[in-house]
């Protein structure tokens, strides 16, 4: 309470209740899809190719409070324990499965595992899962072909062990309402003296002061301002943190130097690495007695996860999703 914080977001400043119907439904298509709502709650500049042969296309990313949460599929599925395990193995101290675990569970309220020792049952975030009762005719099907392969049925995706056919946890109210990081944790802020919000607000650059971040440069339409503080956090997702450095001259000096760039700070790390998940998209064109007939009817409430054994998968904890 003794600090003064000023959150500065690049798109629109919205209240929760003020969220709009196509972003608070569960069937993220509406507020993705759109392109007069790509060019309001999204980046319509930045675009993004997973292959070489492929043309160029609008990477989604949410340009608006709550970020990519209030954009994005909502599904809340952690980590694979094992891969924690691995990385304090590699050095990453306090980056275990169970040191992590505290975590997860503060930000969650599970609806269906309040009880069980993975789970939170008072976070900001609430998570459901789809009861099968109200899955569309693919999920049935998807779970019942996998089921009858022998993949067994596994209630919780989230717990250590999580192989098999499960529902989808999502970040929603009672299944009927996405819950984004503005809904759950912003909003019950909102209230307190020693916090200001200015949306439209995009970050340019960090100021430095020798090796020292005292403040941020930037751009509210045609003007360009700086603010000053005590403790600078960026916190602008994996696309723009990145570039948000790179800009104020911390990171790769051969990369710097190819945009005049001068080198405040050296950081070969920042900007690489960056690895999106792989994705097969089908789509199946229903009879209509088995299309949905409802807007906010949820596309993906089902998945298998399995252990491919290739590529270096080869512990059964290092699973793909399908």
């Amino acid at each position: 309470g003794n600090r003064r914080v000023l959150l500065l977001e690049a798109g629109r400043d919205f209240r929760s209740a003020e969220t709009p119907p196509e972003m608070a439904s569960i069937n993220p298509l509406r507020i993705i899809v759109p392109p007069r709502l790509q060019a309001l709650y999204q980046w319509p500049g930045l675009m993004a190719r997973r292959a070489a042969g492929q043309q160029p296309r609008l990477y989604w990313r949410g340009r608006c409070m709550g970020g990519s949460s209030s954009v994005y599929a909502m599904i809340a599925i952690r980590g694979v324990a094992a891969a924690f395990d691995h990385w304090e193995a590699l050095g990453c101290e306090g980056w275990s499965f169970n040191d992590v675990l505290p975590f997860f569970r503060k930000a969650e309220a599970d609806e269906h595992f309040s009880g069980s020792p993975w789970h939170g049952n008072d976070g900001p975030l609430p998570v459901w899962r789809t009861p099968r009762s109200q899955w569309g005719a693919i999920d049935r099907a998807a779970a019942d072909a996998a089921l009858a392969l022998g993949y067994p049925w596994h209630d919780d995706l989230n717990a250590p062990m999580g192989d098999g056919v499960a529902h989808y946890p999502i970040t929603c109210s009672a299944g009927r309402r996405r819950v984004s990081t503005n809904d759950g944790y912003l909003e019950r802020a909102r209230g307190r003296n020693n916090l200001a919000i200015i949306g439209e607000a995009l970050i340019d650059r960090v100021v430095l002061e020798g090796r020292r971040a005292i403040g941020v440069e930037v751009l509210r339409g045609a003007e360009r301002v700086t603010y000053r503080g005590q403790q600078i956090v960026i916190s602008a997702g994996a696309v723009h943190s990145p570039t948000i450095l790179m800009r104020s001259g911390i990171g790769d000096p051969a990369s710097l130097a190819e945009h005049g760039i001068a080198v405040r700070h050296a950081l070969p790390a920042a900007g690489r690495h960056f690895m999106d998940h792989p994705v097969v998209r089908a789509e199946v064109r229903l009879k209509p007695e088995h299309r949905p007939t409802d807007i906010d009817f949820r596309h993906t409430n089902v998945c298998v996860t399995w252990s491919s054994g290739l590529g270096g998968a080869g512990h059964r904890d290092w699973s793909f999703l399908a």
